[in-house]
């Protein structure tokens, strides 16, 4: 028996044929491409991953998806309701949404005011801002905190926010008492209420004696000025060297401290790079290395080298 095109649908929570997105169409210009023809189907009682890199159309699909934005080519249903035609169907009683989004909320309040329906209620949230102290938080704005970061980077992040933002972060990230948020922020020195903000949410997602641990480490590195405790090892191929020495800003993208070599130049122009607590400044130098050379680039990425034999 043949399943119908009906039957495959409402088998599906999330269906799409050719779903495409294209802003400003026909414009030379300024066309852009942001979904292009996507078949997804994601069946019920079903964990489905949606990954891709950024610029992969994963945030234009969910507005697409929840009818924040309207397609160019394609459709697509989810639970069976087309989300074009069908999108005060799912009668919705409350919405929840970032203030960011609070037009479209309301937008959706009109639409089923238009259907005859009982309009949903709507609750925005505050947003996270990212650690630039402008910008909500966003990974591809390089601005945030990954809950699986290790412990010493979502430590070190957290120590590097703006004074203040420390409120913002105190009342959305904690359970934190208002009163005592700002009688803390009051009468502690920025630094301090920074460290027991960082070791709270630590704590949270690692456990408390690796918070502290963190805190201890922080101090002794950033207060007092040693060396961390632990410096990851960077192995470096003997290949690598011309008469014991290696281009600083391939040293830096093989010790994956920089994505390109262009990167790695512009750190070491900036100075943020020392071989042996020395800044070295020239993005074309080439360093002696040895087993055991340190070096650092910027405050929280420490590298010990390890020579190894050519591969």
């Amino acid at each position: 028996m043949k399943t119908s095109e009906a039957s495959v649908t409402r088998s599906a929570v999330i269906n799409t044929q050719g779903l495409s997105k294209t802003y400003n169409p026909g414009k030379a210009t300024t066309e852009v491409a942001a979904l292009k023809s996507l078949d997804l189907k994601v069946p019920s009682n079903s964990i489905f991953g949606f990954l891709g890199p950024n610029g992969a159309g994963k945030t234009t699909t969910i507005k697409l998806l929840l009818g924040l934005i309207r397609p160019t080519g394609g459709r697509a249903t989810v639970f069976g309701l087309d989300i074009q035609r069908d999108s005060v169907a799912i009668r919705a009683d409350v919405e929840l949404g970032g203030t960011d989004q609070t037009f479209n909320c309301l937008a959706g309040r009109d639409m089923m005011r238009s259907a005859g329906q009982e309009p949903q209620i709507v609750l925005t949230m505050p947003l996270l801002v990212g650690l630039d102290g402008t910008e909500k938080m966003s990974k591809s704005k390089g601005n945030y905190v990954g809950v699986t970061e290790p412990s010493k980077e979502m430590f070190g992040k957290l120590m590097s926010l703006p004074d203040r933002l420390m409120e913002n972060y105190f009342t959305l990230l904690t359970e934190t008492p208002l009163p005592e948020i700002h009688e803390l922020l009051r009468t502690s020195h920025p630094r301090d209420a920074k460290e027991q903000l960082a070791k709270t949410i630590v704590a949270r997602y690692y456990d408390t004696t690796t918070a502290e641990a963190e805190a201890r480490e922080f101090r002794r590195v950033f207060a007092e000025k040693e060396q961390p405790s632990e410096i990851p090892e960077v192995a470096v191929s003997a290949s690598e060297l011309e008469d014991g020495r290696m281009g600083l800003a391939r040293l830096i993208v093989v010790a994956g401290f920089a994505k390109s070599n262009s990167e790695a130049m512009r750190l070491i122009a900036q100075g943020a790079v020392r071989i042996d607590d020395q800044v070295v400044n020239d993005p074309k130098a080439r360093v002696a290395l040895a087993t055991g050379t340190i070096f650092r680039v910027g405050k929280r990425r420490w590298g010990r080298i390890e020579i190894g034999q050519a591969g």
